[in-house]
């Protein structure tokens, strides 16, 4: 058994490409948005969200669909034993699935706490407010802060006591979310009756 890091990015590209799956053994996605919501809370406000489990196998488990053969599996990196419902969260948000339709307000919409609520579901309330952006666009390869904040420019009321910069920086924060690196631990024994 190891100790590892890697982003929540790198994480989920694994997913994306094949690299990281989960085993049988693992439950559906259970989570409810609210979960999800607060996931998000924490990643912005750069709270702990725990750590990760990966087997490392270097062959495959009988009965998993990955390969049946039993050969050497090539760019595999493990099965996500902990860790699931936190990293499909962060996939189906950043994948703009219909069920997790998250919102961030560029502004703080808390007096006390100034980072709370930043994080709403779309609603007919949100949803074309210039001052609310779609989670999903945020976390987008092809998401520029600076673009962005050109096309809000245009709406001069929406933007009329707010900072460009507060904004700037808010979207930065949550774009490089991605970005937090997780500890993992690697089990890397290929017996999977241990």
């Amino acid at each position: 058994m190891g100790n590892a890091t890697k982003s929540l990015r790198a994480l989920i590209s694994h997913i994306d490409t094949g690299e990281l799956v989960l085993p049988e053994i693992q439950r559906d996605f259970v989570w409810n948005k609210q979960n999800v919501l607060l996931l998000f809370d924490s990643l912005y406000r750069e709270l702990p969200i725990g750590s990760m489990l990966v087997w490392k196998a270097k062959t495959s488990v009988p009965k998993k669909k990955i390969n049946k053969t039993g050969k050497h599996i090539q760019n595999f990196y493990g099965y996500l034993l902990d860790g699931q419902q936190r990293l499909m969260a962060i996939k189906k948000v950043r994948d703009n699935d219909d069920k997790y339709p998250l919102m961030f307000s560029l502004i703080p919409r808390n007096g006390t706490d100034f980072d709370a609520d930043r994080f709403q579901y779309a609603s007919k309330k949100n949803v074309n407010d210039p001052l609310f952006v779609k989670v999903s666009d945020v976390l987008s390869d092809s998401f520029s802060p600076i673009v962005f904040l050109d096309k809000i420019r245009k709406n001069k009321d929406a933007l009329n006591h707010v900072s460009v910069d507060s904004i700037h920086a808010a979207l930065s924060r949550l774009q490089h979310s991605q970005d937090y690196i997780i500890g993992i631990i690697e089990f890397d024994e290929d017996d999977y009756r241990k």
